[in-house]
């Protein structure tokens, strides 16, 4: 059974949205829980935004998470409900320049998180047991971007970003292999641009580099060698081109176009080159 509401004010320069959900499961307790959240925004000019925001949420075990049982996987039926605090503090930033737009935003975050659920592994014989265990993120991310105004312009738009985020248990139950929760991308970075070619053609190349926490099973013949291999960072670069006119769209687009081969998430090897075209129509 839930409850919730939600307020808004605008005023000139400052935003402030308000909410509070009321919950009560009775698969945990009998009690009402309180989830409360605000975000606040002040915009001091035109070209210029401030903004910050706590929000309380919660996620429930799902039957999986439970009930499931395999010969690889073994519920818990005392899984318990996730909760966490979420705070965030950040600025945007946009000004004219160079016949375009730059756009500057930078924030600064905070996670509590209690009783997150994840799929866990004890020791190397173990099978992979849902539980609940306390963790902490935080982390910053900044980002730049820049449009231009003329359609003449021989770049459209480029921009850069990075991500970094830090992570903080505070049980102390060894754990030797997590599944999703404490996978964490530790170091992730993108740029983008996107530039004419001739005529009526364009390019867009995507830029991503990532380093990710944690480690992956190795295996060997489709058999488990019970080795953990540590995540290496990667470098992964995407190309698409477009020939535009008004009545359609020619598209090609190759993603890992220098054929890396790398791990993310998990022990698969993840694709080579991929090619793929398409049209689009418009009537």
């Amino acid at each position: 059974l839930s409850f919730s509401m939600e307020h808004n004010v605008l005023l000139r320069r400052w935003t402030v949205s308000a909410g509070l959900l009321a919950n009560m499961n009775t698969r945990f307790d009998r009690r009402f829980h309180l989830y409360p959240g605000i975000d606040i925004a002040y915009t001091p000019t035109e070209s210029w935004r401030v903004f910050g925001s706590y929000n309380k949420g919660f996620r429930l075990p799902t039957f999986t998470d439970m009930y499931y049982k395999s010969p690889t996987h073994e519920g818990n039926q005392g899984m318990k409900a996730e909760e966490s605090n979420s705070f965030q503090i950040g600025t945007q930033w946009q000004t004219a320049v160079c016949d375009g737009f730059v756009n500057l935003a930078a924030k600064g975050f905070y996670h509590r998180g209690s009783n997150l659920i994840d799929w866990v592994m004890y020791d190397d014989c173990d099978i992979f047991h849902s539980a609940n265990f306390d963790l902490d993120n935080m982390g910053a991310q900044i980002e730049s971007r820049w449009t231009a105004t003329s359609e003449r312009s021989f770049v459209h738009s480029m921009s850069i970003g990075y991500t970094y985020i830090n992570q903080h248990r505070r049980d102390e139950t060894d754990i030797y292999k997590s599944n999703y929760a404490m996978e964490y991308l530790r170091h992730k970075l993108v740029a983008t641009l996107d530039h004419h070619i001739v005529s009526r053609l364009s390019a867009s190349w995507n830029l991503r580099w990532q380093k990710r926490c944690g480690s992956y099973i190795k295996y060997e013949n489709a058999v488990s060698s019970g080795q953990l291999v540590s995540y290496s960072p990667y470098a992964i670069l995407d190309l698409k081109l477009r020939w535009m006119e008004r009545s359609y769209e020619l598209w090609v687009e190759a993603t890992n176009i220098t054929n890396h081969t790398y791990y993310d998430l998990g022990n698969i090897p993840q694709p080579g080159t991929v090619v793929m075209a398409g049209l689009r129509l418009r009537i």
